[in-house]
C-alpha cells in the first residue's frame, strides 16, 4: 500500500503490507506494527472523534511534528489524545496522529481523509 498526500500529492510511504492480527503488540512503549507494515483500524484503538482507518509503525514514515506544541503533549511522548498531531513533511497538512507515551504503544494512525492510496494527479 502506498499514501500520499491529499492535499500536495506528495508520495508519504510506500509498500506497506498488512499485518497479520496475531502482530498487533499492545505492550507499553514498544512498536504497536512491525516496521513496513500497516493494519486497519478496526477497534484496535479508539481515537474518539477522529477519522483514524490506518495504523502505521512510527519508523515507516517520516512526517514533521506539529507547530503546536499542544498536540504534542503526553507523560513521555505524545498520547494522541489531543487531535492530529504529524503534519506532511511537504506542505504541513494534518496527515496523522502519534502515539508513544509510557502507557501507550508505539505507532501513527492516518485519517483516511487526509491520504489517498494513489497519486491524485
Amino acid at each position: 500500500m502506498n499514501f500520499y498526500c491529499k492535499k500536495c500529492n506528495h508520495h508519504l510511504i510506500e509498500n506497506l503490507i498488512q499485518a497479520k492480527k496475531e502482530e498487533i503488540l499492545y505492550d507499553d512503549e514498544q512498536d504497536l506494527i512491525p516496521i513496513g507494515k500497516f493494519v486497519l483500524n478496526e477497534g484496535i484503538w479508539n481515537f474518539d472523534d477522529l477519522e483514524i482507518t490506518y495504523l502505521v509503525n512510527a519508523d515507516s514514515i517520516v512526517l514533521k511534528n506539529h507547530y503546536n506544541s499542544v498536540k504534542m503533549q503526553g507523560c513521555c511522548g505524545p498520547s494522541g489524545m489531543d487531535g492530529l498531531n504529524k503534519l506532511c513533511p511537504n506542505c504541513s497538512q494534518e496527515i496523522g496522529v502519534l502515539v508513544s507515551d509510557c502507557y501507550t504503544p508505539r505507532f501513527i494512525g492516518i485519517d483516511k481523509n487526509k491520504v489517498s492510496e494513489s497519486p491524485i494527479w
